[in-house]
């Protein structure tokens, strides 16, 4: 009887087993002979974005399979600056020319890349490091940085203003959110944000603060009014945006523009006053994480 359920047990995984080795085998060869000569490498989809296979065994069977919201696999080919990426497709059992989203890259590139899988690359778990947007990331674990793609493409990452600290994982709580997110773009939210007088929102101005435009907005079928600042570029565009409830013990919501990036994240009223050292201390912050420090 034992031996009925053994040969069973045999015959139920076998075409599974025999499966996954199809596709470890397909991916492997097919990643060889896309890369000819080049460096290469392949990374998998992980918690937060993607990591480097460790292993060729992650190749196997539905190992590679993603969520929806990421390709099942990524083959980076050539140098990291300027890469020629594939997707792992299931349905042609090949790695495929493009990728969804243009992904990050967590993954190095090298020559002979299956050859020193387990020993040449040594992950430093107190780094986060990986390429995106034009830029080459390395961030300290402790900020818990999320590449966000695509379209808006960003990077959010968790530290509480105005000195920018990590906070080791701690988003938002019932009174702090220590989000800060980058969009590698002007983003459309500097101009919504500001309440315009027109049908909907009457706006009483209460002149100029630390060089900032303050203005009291209320908005229609809503009790209470807010208070926002802001500043303008040559063009006449906000520069700055800090939108405020009238408590002093609740977070503003900022946003500005530096240098064609988009930061955003929540501060205090009482830091409103030191509101360019504190811009300078995030785009400061941004650098160093982008190596352009």
């Amino acid at each position: 009887m034992v031996r009925k359920i053994i040969i069973m047990i045999l015959l139920a995984t076998l075409p599974i087993s025999i499966y996954s080795l199809v596709v470890l085998f397909s991916a492997k060869n097919n990643a060889v002979q896309f890369a000819f000569n080049e460096p290469f490498c392949i990374q998998v989809p992980a918690k937060r974005g993607y990591k480097e296979i460790s292993s060729v065994f992650e190749l196997g069977g539905l190992r590679m399979f993603s969520d929806g919201t990421k390709n099942h696999a990524v083959l980076v080919v050539g140098d990291i600056s300027s890469p020629h990426l594939y997707h792992w497709s299931y349905w042609a059992n090949a790695f495929v020319e493009g990728a969804y989203g243009s992904p990050p890259i967590y993954c190095k590139p090298r020559v002979a890349f299956f050859e020193n899988l387990e020993s040449s690359f040594r992950v430093n778990r107190d780094v986060v490091t990986f390429a995106f947007h034009d830029y080459r990331f390395s961030i300290p674990s402790s900020y818990d940085p999320r590449p966000m793609w695509p379209s808006p493409d960003g990077l959010m990452f968790i530290a509480r203003a105005p000195t920018f600290t990590p906070t080791n994982g701690e988003m938002c709580g019932e009174r702090l959110c220590n989000m800060v997110e980058t969009r590698f773009e002007v983003s459309s939210r500097l101009e919504v944000w500001r309440n315009v007088p027109d049908s909907r929102h009457l706006i009483e101005n209460l002149g100029e603060t630390n060089g900032l435009e303050k203005q009291r907005a209320w908005t229609e079928k809503i009790s209470l009014p807010s208070i926002q600042y802001y500043s303008l570029d040559e063009k006449g565009k906000v520069k700055t945006i800090i939108l405020c409830s009238e408590k002093s013990d609740i977070q503003c919501l900022y946003a500005f523009e530096a240098a064609g990036i988009t930061y955003s994240f929540h501060l205090m009223p009482s830091d409103i006053p030191e509101w360019r050292m504190i811009q300078d201390r995030l785009v400061h912050l941004f650098g160093a994480f982008a190596g352009l420090e």
